[in-house]
């Protein structure tokens, strides 16, 4: 498939990176959404919350490979995410502000940055559109050994403040390995 022709919907992201119930009942459940244009696997670790606690922290690892052949010199969405919360009445809200913080300009092959689209969510499909924060990824240099060794990491803070009471963060890597 075509980068084009390929849609990551946000079904399997949002059921792996769901925030685990909160040890405090009055505390809203968070979750988070995302697209790419990659079919990508993850690995989510979510902290232990303790009573009274305002700050979340969720850390998840991506892992993605990438055709040089066509990708080179082609800008992607690697990854883009939105934290959102559910209401007792059923409405799906996300914050007013949420942004990457810590993304790397460039990599080892690439040019790296950061926009908004739109889109919907599983867990929300006839509200919206949701917001996404988008990691853009844009290989501007061939790896020399692409089946063997050469990787590329990309990493960023998906932060959202004040959100509902409390801060949250998205500790987000995306390991990269390429293919010809």
């Amino acid at each position: 498939m075509t980068l084009k022709t390929t849609l990551l919907a946000s079904v399997a992201l949002c059921g792996l990176m769901a925030a685990p119930a909160l040890a405090r009942s009055s505390a809203p459940n968070f979750h988070l959404a995302g697209r790419s244009s990659l079919p990508l696997t993850a690995h989510v670790k979510t902290n232990a919350h303790v009573d009274k606690a305002t700050h979340f922290t969720s850390t998840v690892t991506f892992s993605a490979s990438l055709s040089v052949s066509e990708y080179y010199k082609q800008k992607i969405d690697l990854l883009g995410e939105s934290w959102f919360l559910t209401t007792t009445s059923g409405t799906c809200i996300q914050p007013t502000k949420q942004k990457w913080v810590g993304l790397p300009k460039k990599t080892t092959y690439a040019k790296v940055g950061h926009t908004a689209i739109t889109g919907t969510t599983a867990n929300c499909p006839d509200q919206g559109p949701f917001t996404f924060q988008t990691i853009t990824y844009d290989l501007v240099t061939i790896p020399a050994n692409p089946l063997k060794k050469d990787k590329d990491t990309v990493a960023g803070n998906l932060v959202a403040n004040n959100f509902d009471g409390y801060d949250l963060k998205l500790v987000a890597t995306v390991d990269i390995s390429f293919t010809k």
